[in-house]
């Protein structure tokens, strides 16, 4: 029986670790967008067309 309790701790605490290292990774992987005040194309239009 303290084998059974064994695994089922260990599986919880592998769960737990699990879940926290998915939550971190999708923190740290946001999707942060470019604000919209900068133009791209600034150093194109530098260029004169002929």
């Amino acid at each position: 029986m303290k084998r059974i309790k064994r695994w089922i701790g260990m599986l919880f605490i592998l769960t737990g670790i699990l879940f926290i290292g998915v939550f971190l990774i999708a923190i740290v992987n946001q999707d942060t967008s470019p604000p919209s005040n900068i133009n791209k194309y600034e150093k194109v239009k530098r260029y004169e067309l002929y």
